[in-house]
C-alpha cells in the first residue's frame, strides 16, 4: 500500500523520469501534483537547460578523446534541469550501442549523444532512420563496407535483431536483402581540423549511388527497390517492432517482466501515435501500474543511477553549476568532479561510451556483485573526502547530508540523512547508523567540521551497502 501520497508517487517518478532527486527538487514538483510533474519531466524543452557547457574547450585541436566526451555527458547529467531528456540519451545509448573501443573518434561520438539528446523523444521512424545514418553506427557496424555485389550483412542483422523487431520475427533471407538495400550508405570525413574558437569537424553520411544495388528487394513479405530508409519504414511498421521497444521502455521505467496485456495496450497507444515516443512514455508514466507496489523499488540501480543520482541528491550538480556561473575557469576545473564520478561508475561496471558488445549492458540483477558492491560502498570515501572545503572537487561537506548544525539529536541528524539520499531502510538498520553517529561523539561532533566529515563518510558507507540502497 506504498506509493499513496503525491509526494510518495512523485519521489518514484523522479527515481526512474530522472536520476533521483534533491529535496528540494520533490518538494518543487510535488506542487505541481503527479499529472504536472510528468508534463514538466516530459515538456522539458520549455525549461532552460541551467547551464553552459560547451565542449569545444575540452577539445584539442579539434579533436576529442572518447573519455573526455564521457566526462561531459557525466557533468550534464549532474547539471540539467531536463533530466528525462538525459536519461533517455542514456537508453539509447543503450539500445544503439556503439564503443569506444572500436570507434575511438569522440568527435563522432559526441555527435552520436547531441543526435540521442536532439531526438530524443521523437517518434521511433526517425530515430531509426537518423541513427542508421549516423557516423559513429555506420562504422560500428561496417555499413560503409557495404556495397553492390559485396553486402556487408553486419547492420542488417544487428537493426533486426536488437533494434525492432528481435529474434524469431525475421528471416536469414530477410537480413540479406535488406543488407543490400544499405548498400552505399558510408561516411564523408572532414577536410581538416579547425581554428580556434571553431566548430569541431564533424564526418557526415553520404549515399555513394555507385556502390548501392538498386535492384528489387524482398523484405518482410514486401517487395520492392529499396533503399535503407525504406528498410527502416518497414521495420518500423512492423507489428512485431512496436512490441519490442514498448516492452524495453517499460522495463526501463516501470518493472521487469511486464504482464502481456500491459503490453499490448501500451503497444497499440504507440502505433495509434505515429510511432511517438513521447507518447508511450506519457503512458507509461501516468499509467496505474507505474505507481503499483510491483513497480515500488523494483529495479535495481544502474551504476549512473547509483552515482549521479547520489551526487545529484547531495547538491553537487547544483555546486558545479555555481561554480560554471562564477568563475568559468574554476568551473571548467571543477569538471574534475564528472571525471571522478565517471570512473566511479566505470568501476561499477558501466564506462559510458564502452558498452561491452552492440548489446549493450545486461543491467538488472547484473550490475551487482562481490567487486561492484565494493565500488558502490567506496563511493562514500570518495565523495566525503576528508576536506573541510567546499568547492567542487574538494569533497562533499558533511552538512550536505545531516543539514545545518546545531542538531537537535542524532535521530534527527540520521533521518535527515536518510531523506536527502532517499534511502528507505528498515528501523534496525536506522538504529545501527544512530548508534554509529553516537559513537562517534554524537550531536557535539556532528558540530565538528573535521569530525562530521568522518561520521558523514561512515554513515554513506552504511547506507550504501545496504541491499534497499540498490533499488531505485
Amino acid at each position: 500500500m506504498a506509493l499513496q501520497t503525491t509526494r510518495d508517487k512523485v519521489s518514484h517518478l523522479l527515481r526512474r523520469a530522472s536520476f533521483g532527486a534533491s529535496v528540494s527538487e520533490v518538494e518543487e514538483l510535488e506542487k505541481l501534483g503527479v499529472e504536472g510533474a510528468v508534463d514538466r519531466l516530459l515538456d522539458f524543452e520549455k525549461l532552460e537547460e541551467g547551464f553552459d557547457l560547451p565542449i569545444e574547450p575540452l577539445a584539442r585541436e579539434g579533436r576529442l578523446a572518447p573519455p573526455v566526451v564521457a566526462l561531459w555527458w557525466t557533468a550534464r547529467m549532474l547539471l540539467t534541469r531536463r533530466p528525462l531528456q538525459e536519461k533517455m540519451v542514456l537508453f539509447w545509448h543503450d539500445h544503439f550501442a556503439c564503443s569506444g573501443e572500436k570507434v575511438t573518434s569522440g568527435n563522432m561520438l559526441y555527435a552520436q549523444n547531441q543526435l540521442f539528446r536532439r531526438l530524443a523523444l521523437s517518434d521511433f521512424r526517425t530515430i531509426l532512420t537518423e541513427v542508421s545514418k549516423d557516423p559513429a553506427m555506420i562504422l560500428y557496424l561496417d555499413t560503409q563496407t557495404n556495397v553492390r555485389g559485396r553486402p556487408n550483412e553486419n547492420y542488417a542483422r544487428e537493426i533486426m535483431e536488437l533494434f525492432t523487431l528481435g529474434e524469431g520475427n525475421y528471416t536469414e533471407a530477410d537480413i540479406q536483402e535488406a543488407a543490400r538495400a544499405f548498400t552505399g550508405w558510408s561516411i564523408q570525413r572532414p577536410q581538416s581540423n579547425v581554428g580556434e574558437g571553431d566548430a569541431l569537424p564533424m564526418a557526415t553520411f553520404v549515399k555513394r549511388p555507385r556502390l548501392h544495388d538498386g535492384g528489387t528487394k524482398k523484405v518482410l513479405g514486401q517487395e520492392g527497390a529499396f533503399d535503407g530508409e525504406d528498410i527502416c519504414r518497414i521495420l518500423v511498421e512492423h507489428p512485431a517492432s512496436r512490441r519490442y521497444i514498448c516492452k524495453k521502455l517499460w522495463e526501463f521505467f516501470a518493472y521487469p517482466d511486464p504482464e502481456e496485456s500491459v503490453i499490448r495496450v501500451l503497444s497499440e497507444r504507440f502505433f495509434q501515435s505515429g510511432y511517438s515516443v513521447k507518447a508511450a512514455i506519457r503512458y507509461i508514466l501516468t499509467s496505474k501500474e507505474f505507481y503499483s507496489d510491483k513497480a515500488e523499488r523494483a529495479l535495481y540501480k544502474s551504476p549512473v543511477d547509483f552515482v549521479v543520482g547520489t551526487a545529484r541528491a547531495l547538491g553537487i550538480g547544483e555546486m558545479l553549476a555555481r561554480a560554471l556561473r562564477q568563475n568559468r575557469t574554476a568551473g571548467l576545473r571543477g569538471l574534475v568532479v564528472g571525471r571522478s564520478l565517471e570512473q566511479a561508475m566505470a568501476r561499477m561496471g558501466q564506462q559510458l561510451l564502452y558498452p561491452p558488445s552492440v548489446a549493450g549492458w545486461d543491467g538488472g540483477a547484473a550490475w551487482i556483485n562481490s567487486a561492484t558492491m565494493v565500488e558502490r560502498i567506496k563511493l562514500a570515501d570518495m565523495l566525503f573526502a576528508p576536506s573541510t572545503g567546499t568547492r567542487v572537487g574538494r569533497g562533499v561537506p558533511a552538512q550536505a547530508l545531516f543539514g545545518e548544525g546545531p542538531h537537535e539529536s542524532v535521530e534527527r541528524a540520521v533521518d535527515k540523512a536518510l531523506q536527502v539520499l532517499d534511502a528507505r531502510l528498515p528501523r534496525e538498520k536506522r538504529q545501527i547508523l544512530v548508534e554509529t553517529v553516537n559513537k562517534a561523539g554524537g550531536t557535539s561532533a556532528l558540530s565538528d567540521t573535521a569530525k562530521s566529515q568522518g561520521i558523514a563518510r561512515g554513515v554513506a558507507r552504511l547506507v550504501f551497502a545496504s541491499p534497499e540502497y540498490q533499488f531505485c
